[in-house]
């Protein structure tokens, strides 16, 4: 019952900040279909997974569109600054679909950045290519743009595995080592000990064994498997594409491989990075690693911004963030 609860006031939520909705994706034999665009579109874009994308001033959609990938834990209207971004965008041409993955809200616990990249692509492919069937244009340029453990899941996408399908930039915002947040959370021993009753299970051939309470405490209080609790602590875990402490050469491997236009993004008041680590130093020390003129000179730290830049950031802080990726996507 309170499930059900939960979820109704969630639908609740999601309407007074949309409006009213559309629906794209399979063929719907039914008088309730609606139109191919009306406030707001709902996609289908693989199997059960949707991306919203909001309303435009005029009713049409833009051709160009920015994709918002949350972090962990993170779902439909999570992020606070993406709806003020999306109204901002529309008047630059640009629309903004937020995508809902299998890792969306609890279900990244026992998901990885391989499963969240198949599931980015899927959607790059549909809005790309798929939308003309329903009536609607595909979209011509497509710009990713990940908050927390969404930036971890674009670098795995542009640097990791084979070549995905294309896109023309992309925005990381809030880009931070999990790793480091344990360790500033619970301290470095019970860190070491926690990884290796997780790495043991792992060696074992039980990764996707779900860890007890205590596990899921550390991990915001949410079913985790080993083998995700590995790749989100472990040095060089899958996840670990941001930790301070990492060498050139895996920068090289990551930052250095990023062949489209980037900007970087990192909260001044991000509560998930040691208070002594200079933030501007980490930008820049990035920054050092992009090639070709990819690296956008926006890049930096916003003053004041917490880890989602909510309430409790900064008087200002959400029209920097928005300010930086307008300008971002004039240039693509």
């Amino acid at each position: 019952m309170n499930r059900l609860k939960t979820a109704s006031v969630r639908l609740r939520q999601i309407h007074y900040q949309f409006g009213k909705f559309g629906y794209h994706g399979d063929k719907m034999n039914s008088k309730y279909a609606g139109k191919a665009y009306t406030e707001t579109t709902v996609h289908k874009y693989h199997r059960n997974l949707i991306g919203i994308e909001h309303p435009t001033r005029d009713g049409k959609p833009h051709t160009n569109t920015v994709v918002f990938i949350g972090g962990l834990g993170d779902g439909i209207t999570t992020v606070p600054y993406v709806k003020p971004l999306a109204d901002a965008l529309d008047k630059s041409g640009w629309g903004v679909v937020e995508l809902l993955t299998t890792s969306s809200f609890g279900g990244w616990g026992t998901g990885s950045l391989a499963r969240d990249a198949e599931e980015v692509e899927k959607a790059v492919e549909y809005l790309t290519s798929k939308l003309e069937a329903g009536g609607l244009p595909n979209k011509q340029k497509i710009v990713l743009l990940g908050h927390s453990t969404g930036c971890q899941d674009i670098m795995y996408y542009l640097t990791k595995g084979r070549e995905r399908a294309k896109i023309d930039g992309a925005i990381l915002q809030a880009g931070v080592s999990d790793r480091d947040a344990t360790v500033i959370n619970i301290g470095e021993a019970k860190w070491k000990e926690t990884l290796a009753e997780a790495q043991k299970l792992v060696d074992e051939g039980k990764g996707e064994t779900v860890l007890s309470g205590e596990f899921q405490k550390i991990m915001h209080n949410t079913p985790i498997s080993a083998q995700r609790f590995v790749a989100l602590n472990a040095p060089r875990g899958d996840d670990d594409f941001f930790s301070v402490d990492l060498p050139d050469a895996d920068l090289e491997q990551s930052f250095g491989q990023v062949k489209v236009p980037l900007l970087f993004l990192m909260s001044g008041s991000d509560a998930f990075v040691d208070p002594k680590e200079d933030k501007q130093k980490i930008v820049d020390r990035y920054a050092s690693f992009v090639q070709g003129g990819n690296w956008s000179k926006l890049s930096g730290v916003i003053d004041g911004a917490s880890h989602n830049v909510g309430r409790d950031s900064k008087e200002g802080a959400v029209d920097e963030v928005v300010a930086k990726v307008e300008g971002f996507v004039k240039t693509i």
